[in-house]
């Protein structure tokens, strides 16, 4: 099994949550990643690991396995090189582990137009 950070849309209560669900998948618990977050209208994307300016970006840790982390690629669209899965350090219940998350690309947050920063890391 693979553990996976969300952000946006496949947080629990939100529209895409369901392929989660639908997956088997475990919510491990709410969680919180060093980066930074953009407004992109109907949904977030977000920036690992900036050496400068970072906020605590909040969401959710999800436990899923190899199976349901390709329909997760899928969505993000990796193969378009929409978003790139990678691993960061998410903090969840106090304790530090390594995870995937979805990364947005420079070259799509630039063509965004709507790429307005989150500065309290919540979506």
């Amino acid at each position: 099994m693979e553990k996976v950070f969300v952000y946006g849309t496949l947080k629990s209560g939100h529209g895409n949550n369901t392929l989660l669900t639908s997956q088997d998948a475990r919510l491990v618990g709410p969680a919180f990643v060093s980066g930074r977050m953009y407004n992109l209208g109907a949904f977030p994307g977000a920036r690992f690991n900036m050496h400068d300016d970072n906020s605590d970006l909040r969401g959710e840790v999800w436990e899923i396995d190899e199976k349901g982390l390709a329909a997760l690629d899928v969505l993000e669209g990796v193969k378009h090189g929409l978003y790139s899965r990678k691993r960061v350090d998410a903090t969840v219940y106090g304790e530090t582990d390594s995870v995937w998350a979805y990364e947005i690309s420079q070259r799509l947050l630039d063509n965004a137009g709507l790429n307005k920063r989150i500065k309290a890391g919540t979506w």
